[in-house]
């Protein structure tokens, strides 16, 4: 078994069949992993991972180098906690001497770090080549914790032919689950605009109406129940639309329809109608007693410039949208009566040929009316959304 130094250009020779084999297994399955070759060198990193460390680059993250010379780089080190870099520089040690490579290898793969190589004492390995790590995804974040585990593989002589280093996040798979029963495409989409920016995106307010009377009306288990099933077929419908859920405040619901994921301003502005449209018949379909019902009230509006980020950045993922055009949205929805859609001439006019006819929606006949001039305006109506004319499209 041959090493090179810190010094030396990497040599890429050719993978052992069942490595390759092993890549083109994780590849597709988004796996955050690696493979190392028999020889110590990192021979591939998977897409996930150098998405996981904002890396796209294979010589960045020096593949084809020797394992430990890599992990000693910047890009590898300031990924983790100064605690957990030490760990695993460690545990990585560990393996290299177990397996036989010499002390003035070490030290040469690791050049200045003496004082560390002879800090780490050999002992027999463990069960299983295991750590955990916390990873520092962006400075000034809190870190979070990544279990990863290495897989040896050999011949059936017991000839090494290299390892996989599969990564985990380490959260119990009890929560796992319930995270895992969220919309990934959406969760994809929210990731997207975690940074605060602008978009143009469709904004969507919903209200359930008469919600203070049918608290009072009902039992409270009931009533929970109520805002139960509207809030979760909301988020399914913003989700299969296209859409990204903004915050919920207890009997309203808000969400955006991104131009950039929906190919277009009119494709944003249709799935915002779809949405609408689908809230309002799940809303009719609940059972209630007779004199009862569900009546949701829907805004919606178009900003070219809508400020989108997450605001709490960190453990929640949400995004939450601040400009004038989302507060002319929220008028637009309160002043939206008996389970109607109200939609800004802003926002249809955006929508194409095909659009209308899918939506059905006869452009030329629409008649719109003035927002202030409606039974509902109230003074923050004037105040926020004096020139806004809407359309009902129920």
């Amino acid at each position: 078994m041959t090493a090179e130094s810190s010094g030396a250009e990497p040599r890429r020779a050719p993978l052992h069949p069942r490595l390759r084999a092993v890549i083109d297994e994780l590849g597709p399955d988004r796996w955050a992993a690696f493979v190392l070759d028999a020889e110590f060198r990192l021979a591939w990193v998977s897409d996930e991972l150098k998405a996981f460390l904002h890396q796209p680059d294979d010589a960045t993250l020096r593949v084809g180098e020797h394992i430990l010379t890599a992990w000693l780089d910047p890009v590898w080190v300031d990924a983790l906690t100064p605690e957990s870099g030490a760990l695993l520089f460690e545990t990585i040690l560990r393996q290299l001497r177990w397996h036989g490579i010499p002390e003035e290898t070490l030290h040469q793969l690791a050049a200045g770090t003496a004082p560390l190589i002879t800090a780490v004492t050999t002992g027999p390995p463990p069960p299983l080549w295991t750590a955990a790590v916390d990873f520092v995804e962006q400075p000034g974040l809190p870190p979070y914790r990544v279990e990863f585990v290495t897989v040896v593989l050999r011949e059936e002589d017991g000839t090494l032919i290299g390892g996989v280093v599969l990564t985990n996040i380490g959260v119990r798979p009890t929560l796992l689950a319930r995270l895992g029963r969220g919309d990934e495409s959406m969760y994809a989409r929210m990731a997207r605009v975690a940074e605060p920016a602008r978009h143009a995106t469709a904004i969507l307010f919903a209200d359930l109406e008469a919600s203070a009377q049918l608290s009072r009306m009902l039992p409270t288990a009931a009533y929970f129940q109520l805002i139960r099933e509207l809030t979760a077929g909301f988020d399914d419908v913003v989700a299969s639309s296209g859409g990204i859920v903004g915050k919920h405040a207890g009997d309203g619901w808000t969400a955006f329809f991104l131009a950039d994921d929906a190919g277009g301003p009119s494709g944003a502005v249709a799935g915002a109608i779809r949405t609408a449209r689908a809230v309002q018949q799940q809303a009719a379909a609940l059972r209630l007693p007779e004199a009862l019902a569900a009546r949701v009230n829907v805004g919606v509006h178009w900003g070219p410039g809508v400020y989108l980020g997450q605001v709490v950045p960190g453990g929640r993922l949400d995004v939450t949208a601040l400009g004038d055009e989302v507060n002319e949205c929220a008028r637009v929805a309160e002043c939206a009566r008996g389970g109607a859609v109200l939609v800004s001439k802003e926002a249809v006019e955006l929508l194409d040929h095909a659009a209308l006819q899918d939506l059905r929606i006869d452009a030329q006949r629409l008649l719109y009316t003035p927002l202030t001039s409606m039974p509902a305006a109230g003074e923050k109506t004037r105040r926020d959304a004096a020139t806004l004319a809407v359309v009902s499209l129920d």
